[in-house]
Protein backbone atom coordinates (compact mmCIF):
# COMPACT_ATOMS: atom_id res chain seq x y z
CA UNK A 1 0.00 0.00 0.00
CA UNK A 2 1.17 3.32 -1.13
CA UNK A 3 1.05 5.88 0.43
CA UNK A 4 0.07 9.51 -1.41
CA UNK A 5 2.84 11.75 0.63
CA UNK A 6 5.10 8.82 1.97
CA UNK A 7 8.28 9.89 0.10
CA UNK A 8 8.26 13.42 2.12
CA UNK A 9 7.74 11.40 5.31
CA UNK A 10 10.82 10.95 7.49
CA UNK A 11 10.89 7.24 8.77
CA UNK A 12 12.85 6.99 11.51
CA UNK A 13 13.87 9.23 14.16
CA UNK A 14 17.63 7.99 16.37
CA UNK A 15 18.27 9.03 19.55
CA UNK A 16 21.72 10.87 19.28
CA UNK A 17 24.69 12.63 21.24
CA UNK A 18 23.93 15.49 19.01
CA UNK A 19 20.40 15.60 19.04
CA UNK A 20 17.93 13.61 21.78
CA UNK A 21 14.90 11.89 20.91
CA UNK A 22 13.64 14.52 23.84
CA UNK A 23 14.22 17.54 21.50
CA UNK A 24 12.54 16.15 18.67
CA UNK A 25 9.36 15.32 20.23
CA UNK A 26 7.46 17.82 18.38
CA UNK A 27 8.99 16.40 15.12
CA UNK A 28 7.97 13.27 16.17
CA UNK A 29 4.25 14.31 16.92
CA UNK A 30 3.98 15.92 13.66
CA UNK A 31 5.46 12.87 11.98
CA UNK A 32 2.69 10.73 13.53
CA UNK A 33 -0.07 13.32 13.09
CA UNK A 34 0.75 13.71 9.08
CA UNK A 35 1.40 9.82 8.81
CA UNK A 36 -2.46 9.50 10.19
CA UNK A 37 -4.10 11.62 8.63
CA UNK A 38 -2.12 9.93 5.51
CA UNK A 39 -3.47 6.87 6.14
CA UNK A 40 -7.14 8.33 6.75
CA UNK A 41 -6.98 9.98 2.89
CA UNK A 42 -5.71 6.79 1.23
CA UNK A 43 -8.56 4.75 2.95
CA UNK A 44 -11.19 7.06 2.12
CA UNK A 45 -9.61 6.66 -1.10
CA UNK A 46 -9.50 2.92 -1.30
CA UNK A 47 -13.32 2.86 -0.36
CA UNK A 48 -14.08 4.95 -3.38
CA UNK A 49 -12.68 3.65 -5.58
CA UNK A 50 -13.71 0.04 -4.20
CA UNK A 51 -17.15 1.01 -4.64
CA UNK A 52 -16.59 2.70 -7.93
CA UNK A 53 -15.89 -0.65 -8.88
CA UNK A 54 -19.16 -2.51 -7.52
CA UNK A 55 -20.98 0.18 -9.46
CA UNK A 56 -19.24 -0.72 -12.33
CA UNK A 57 -19.77 -4.36 -12.22
CA UNK A 58 -23.70 -3.96 -11.31
CA UNK A 59 -23.85 -1.54 -14.52
CA UNK A 60 -22.32 -4.17 -16.59
CA UNK A 61 -24.56 -6.71 -15.50
CA UNK A 62 -27.54 -5.09 -15.31
CA UNK A 63 -26.82 -4.04 -19.31
CA UNK A 64 -25.81 -8.21 -20.11
CA UNK A 65 -28.60 -8.97 -18.22
CA UNK A 66 -31.11 -6.50 -20.37
CA UNK A 67 -29.36 -7.68 -23.42
CA UNK A 68 -30.28 -11.50 -22.83
CA UNK A 69 -33.82 -10.71 -22.41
Amino acid sequence: MQLRYSSALRRSFKDAKIQPLEKMANDIAVGLAVLAAAKRENGRRAEEDRLRAEAAARRRNESKRLAYI
